[in-house]
């Protein structure tokens, strides 16, 4: 792998500074890989501390209840947010003496070094003498050494005394070394207290700043509000947006119409720290800013428009025909399209839609009833099956049921008047009197096939869309003269059902300073609360069953939801009619956008989508995003690769992860410029169902592929495995989906996911919440303290995890873990080039019972490839793995124990029989002892039965090696064999098997299979 490759995550830090930032460029590019290395997985605030013996347990629990962050994100949520301020106070003329470039490096290399008692596990840096300075500039140095310095500062040393200085005193607490007396700087002391004020503004600014209103409401931040007016000459102020709620895609969009209502035409203000729920700004004091609800709304709605009436238009997601042949679609199509837009949206999807010839049925049908006599026998039904036959079949439902249906019943005559003259424009006034004979049984309308395969045979030759009057063109001609007879009243019959309720939603969920618009209103808890109780009650409304919101809701539709609808909840009372529950108008919003922006051709719905068995993986800021890290992530996350597991196992290598080998993973590197061939996902809707014949059933006609088609070119690619979105601008949110292979169950459906969920903090230096649910469990990062949180997981992962909350310096050893649980699993199972994860929760079982199942399942794989021993490379990988999973070091336990006592007097072959002897003599042994004999004489007798196979041994009667002979064998190997003996029955069976002759029996194999790979490996 080329640098280029290895630091691919680097240009995009880089892609959000100021290119005449060399400082921070420079740190980017020469510091910033080796700090990942050494401080990811390092704790500066929350963490679990339990097995800290360097802490007291008052010590341990103030740590434990801080909201987690790692040391690397405390240092670049100081350091960027920092460097941006100074570059726009020196722009903007602010300041009188701007900061030199070695001012800068200086104030970077103390501030990463701030917090250097966390890192190496001192109580605190005395800098009391002229010693301890000394001492002081040397652990500095040393942990500046690991991160590149001198290529960032190769005169870093003659500074180091100012960099010390610095250190001690970022914080502002009683006890920091403020004086200067004794100090040797080399910068001019007032420049020195200015550089410790910009470390105190980092220290500060990097978790003191939970939520964008903390900036301006809590008395914790009044520090950073004091240091912007003296760096800016008291011209610079804070201000912030934030929303009281988090949906996904939707608060997104809020959120970046938010940032273009602040900033679009208004010199003097700069959004600053990006939240999941808000923005803190700065801008000058001297610039008033006045919002409207009116103007935020409008805003809103123009970048909903912006994002969704292109790809409508294009895509048509959602848009499909039922089993019935009638076209549906989402009800937001009303909100961005016009009715002109809206007809061609039908004549153009009708077309491309139909894929398959689906006739063959309805003909099948029309015969059977010409047959029973329900149509005349005059009638002709010997028509060619044609794929175009279907086209035009709903093209007429389009219009006669999906258009004309439109309008009001009241306008009935003017209906008949449409439907006369369309049908006398298509010249279908000969048949149209017969087609209606056709039955209808309340199923597919048999007519609109009859019809359509009789204006086929009227003009042959048509094509779709090339040559003069082509089926585009008719069908375009038609829904045209639709719109000259009737478009007024069509356009009243298309709902607007959504964008209406944006002003009470904004109104309510966004908060912004008093000064920058005057009251607002909160969420009506009062209304949501009685909807809530009235759900179960006679006369009662449907609830949103997503967010249990008070705005008014409708059912569920399959092809406008990414779940089953038609399914209990209990938000529904028992025993009614119906079973689908009900979508709010801002939760259908949000559904809205990820159907729209889903990147690729999936386009499932409904039941077809929940049945991928998806895991929403959402990323949360670790308290905030700046621009730097924000395009950091968006960058890792958007190319993300499949993880393929047998391509990390080999990556690996057999070496433990990493930060910086997970960086090297191929899921996580750049892909080439050229596009990477990927599977394109196809899914027939149809595929394996069959028709029903029973008469009023809706009899499936349908036949087509449900993925996207139409215009967008069939060479697109998209992932496997994700289900992500296209990227907004706002850079405070990110999430996407991980779908389930074709066979997966449940338990392998949580596996990638999982893996993700630990590394994704890891290489991102973000907060990871895993769930099943696509909205977002919380509102930002600081509503939870740990780092990944795990939502109702297989229980496999709550047996390897100990847990659903893994805390920031817990990361990297529980993925190690589940990485091991993950091998073992391919090492044992995996054929044809398949994980076969559904193992997972049986090998999960197996170690947290035991965990010298681990060696069982060696043994397994020796006998599944017919090998007669155990290889010594599995061997040493397996050690290495029993190792970590029991945070051992050298001593291995009863195995080590009782193969080092054995082998002080014996020596196996190559085969485990002959290498398991003595354990399998004094095993047996104890099993077959009586209940009742004396400990003592069970031992003596033990220990006869060891010595007679030994004597065996050196007459060559048995394989095998002894290591004593002639006088040696009464002085040396007796005592030998006798504390072999003792330590097999006072630790093996009456600690590690309770003492009981069953659990022994049962346990026997697994403890003989970790004796062997003990044996090999110490051999």
């Amino acid at each position: 792998m080329n640098k280029e490759e290895e630091l691919f995550y680097l240009k995009f830090l880089k892609q959000a500074v100021d290119p005449a930032d060399h400082v921070t460029l420079a740190f980017i590019e020469q510091m910033v890989p080796a700090l990942m290395e050494q401080y990811a997985v390092t704790s500066a605030k929350g963490g679990e501390h339990s097995r800290d013996e360097n802490l007291d347990e008052a010590t341990k629990r103030k740590f434990e209840e801080k909201q987690d962050q790692s040391m690397l994100s405390h240092q670049l949520n100081g350091i960027f947010p920092t460097m941006r301020l100074l570059n726009l106070v020196e722009a903007e003329g602010l300041v009188s003496e701007p900061y030199t470039e070695v001012e800068r490096r200086v104030y970077i290399l103390a501030y990463l070094m701030h917090d250097v008692d966390k890192i190496v596990h001192s109580h605190g840096v005395e800098t009391g003498d002229r010693n301890a300075i000394e001492h002081a500039k040397d652990v500095i140095a040393e942990q500046l050494r690991l991160c590149n310095v001198e290529v960032f500062f190769p005169d870093f040393a003659a500074f180091l005394e100012d960099i010390a200085y610095l250190v001690v005193n970022t914080q502002q607490k009683w006890g920091t070394h403020l004086h200067t007396y004794g100090w040797r700087f080399q910068l001019k002391e007032r420049r020195v207290l200015a550089l410790r004020r910009l470390c105190t503004y980092s220290d500060h600014i990097a978790y003191l700043v939970p939520a964008p209103a903390a900036i301006l409401s809590s008395d914790e931040t009044s520090t950073l509000r004091t240091i912007l007016a003296e760096l800016s000459n008291n011209e610079l102020v804070f201000t912030y947006h934030q929303l009281r709620e988090v949906r996904g895609l939707f608060t997104n969009v809020v959120n970046n119409g938010m940032v273009q209502l602040y900033t679009d035409g208004r010199p003097g203000i700069w959004p600053y720290l990006f939240f999941s729920d808000g923005v803190v700004y700065i801008k000058r004091k001297s610039l008033q800013i006045t919002l409207t609800t009116e103007q935020i709304v409008e805003t809103v709605r123009e970048q909903l428009r912006q994002i969704c009436a292109g790809t409508i238009k294009s895509q048509a997601p959602g848009f499909k025909f039922s089993i019935q042949g009638i076209a549906k679609h989402p009800g937001y199509y009303f909100e961005f399209l016009t009715l002109e837009d809206y007809v061609e949206l039908l004549a153009r999807f009708t077309i491309n839609r139909t894929t398959n010839d689906i006739t063959a049925i309805p003909f099948q049908k029309l015969r059977q009833m010409q047959s029973a006599g329900e149509i005349a026998a005059e009638m002709p039904l010997d028509f060619q099956a044609d794929r175009r036959i279907g086209m035009v079949s709903r093209f007429f439902s389009v219009v006669f049921a999906s258009v004309l249906g439109m309008l009001d019943k009241k306008q009935e005559t003017l209906r008949q008047q449409v439907e006369k003259a369309v049908v006398e424009h298509l010249g279908l006034m000969p048949y149209w009197e017969q087609a209606g004979t056709i039955p209808n049984k309340g199923g597919v309308e048999y007519r609109w096939f009859w019809l359509g395969a009789c204006y086929l045979r009227d003009h042959p030759g048509i094509t779709e869309y090339e040559g003069k009057g082509n089926l585009f063109e008719v069908f375009i001609s038609t829904l045209q003269l639709l719109i000259k007879l009737a478009g007024d009243e069509l356009r009243r019959g298309m709902p607007q059902k959504y964008l209406s309720y944006l002003t009470g939603y904004l109104e309510s969920v966004i908060e912004v300073p008093l000064a920058v618009r005057a009251g607002g209103t909160l969420p009506d808890f009062q209304g949501e609360m009685e909807r809530y109780a009235g759900a179960k009650s006679k006369g009662r409304k449907l609830i949103c069953t997503i967010c249990n919101s008070a705005y008014p809701t409708e059912e569920q539709a399959d092809n406008a939801v990414l779940f089953q609808p038609w399914v209990y909840k209990n938000k529904l009372s028992l025993y009614a009619g119906k079973n689908a529950g009900g979508v709010c108008t801002i939760c259908a919003l949000e559904l809205m956008l990820r159907q729209i922006l889903q990147k690729g051709q999936m386009r499932l719905t409904g039941s077809k989508f929940e049945a991928l068995k998806t895991k929403y993986l959402t990323i949360y800021p670790n308290f905030f995003f700046t621009a730097e890290t924000g395009a950091m992530v968006q960058g890792i996350l958007d190319p993300l690769q499949d993880i393929n597991f047998f391509t990390v196992r080999r990556q690996l290598e057999g070496k433990g992860i990493t930060v910086a080998r997970l960086l090297e993973l191929q899921a996580f590197t750049t892909p080439k410029d050229e596009p990477k061939e990927m599977t394109v996902y196809v899914f027939n809707e149809d595929a394996g169902e069959t028709e029903t014949e029973e008469e009023g059933d809706d009899e499936k006609v349908e036949g087509e592929m449900e993925h996207e088609e139409g215009n967008e070119s069939q060479d697109r690619r998209v992932e496997r495995s994700y289900i992500k979105y296209e990227k907004l601008a706002y850079p405070g949110l990110c999430f996407f989906g991980v779908r389930a292979g074709k066979d997966d169950n449940d338990t392998a459906s949580w596996a990638m996911p999982a893996f993700l969920a630990l590394a994704l903090p890891l290489v991102t230096n973000t907060k990871v919440v895993v769930s099943e649910m696509s909205l977002p469990l919380f509102a930002s990062g600081h509503d939870f303290r740990e780092t990944a949180i795990f939502d109702a997981p297989h229980p496999y992962l709550d047996r390897l995890l100990k847990g659903k909350r893994v805390r920031v310096n817990e990361l990297l050893p529980k993925l190690r873990y589940l990485a091991h649980i993950y091998e073992v699993n391919l090492d044992t199972y995996a054929k044809q080039g398949k994980p076969e994860w559904k193992h997972l929760n049986g090998i999960a079982r197996d170690v947290e019972t035991d965990p010298l199942f681990l060696f069982s399942y060696l043994r397994k794989q020796q006998r599944s490839a017919n090998r007669d021993a155990l290889r010594l490379n599995d061997v040493l990988r397996y050690i290495g793995i029993y190792k970590e999973m029991l945070d051992l070091e050298d001593d291995l336990g009863y195995i080590q124990d009782c193969v080092d006592r054995y082998a002080v007097f014996y020596r196996g072959g190559y085969q485990s029989h002959s290498i398991l002897k003595p354990v399998d003599i004094v095993a047996k042994a104890i099993i077959n002892s009586p209940l009742n004999i004396d400990r003592e004489d069970l031992l003596w007798q033990i220990q006869g039965e060891v010595q007679n196979w030994m004597d065996r041994v050196r007459s060559r009667q048995a394989v095998g090696r002894a290591m004593f002979w002639g006088k040696a064998r009464d002085a040396q190997e007796a005592p030998a064999v006798r504390e072999f003996v003792r330590y097999f029955y006072d630790e093996v069976f009456e600690k590690y098997c309770q003492g009981e002759r069953g659990i022994l029996r049962s346990r026997l194999n697994r403890f003989k299979d970790g004796c062997e790979a003990y044996y090999k490996y110490w051999r």
